[in-house]
C-alpha cells in the first residue's frame, strides 16, 4: 500500500501558518515615539521644566544651609580661642 506523507505534511503546513498567524496577531509592534500628541508633550515639557526648577531651588537651599553651617561652625571655633 501507499504512504499518505502529504496529509501529515499538509496538517504540518496549516499548523506552521496557525502559529504564525498567532504570532502576528498576538505579539504587539514597538511604536513610535514620534506620534504624541501636542498636548501631551507640552504637558511632559511643563513637568519637566517644572522639576528642573524644583533641583535648582533644593541645590540653591542646601548650598545656603552648607555656608551657614560653615560660619556658624567657624564662630564658634573662634569664641573658642
Amino acid at each position: 500500500m501507499y504512504e499518505q506523507t502529504e496529509y501529515s505534511l499538509a496538517y504540518a503546513l496549516v499548523f506552521a501558518f496557525l502559529i504564525l498567524g498567532m504570532l502576528v496577531v498576538c505579539v504587539p509592534r514597538p511604536r513610535k515615539k514620534g506620534f504624541v500628541d501636542p498636548e501631551q508633550a507640552a504637558k511632559e515639557k511643563r513637568i519637566k521644566l517644572g522639576q528642573k526648577v524644583q533641583n535648582k531651588t533644593k541645590k540653591k537651599i542646601e548650598k545656603a544651609k552648607k555656608k551657614r553651617a560653615k560660619a556658624h561652625a567657624k564662630k564658634i571655633k573662634q569664641r573658642q580661642q
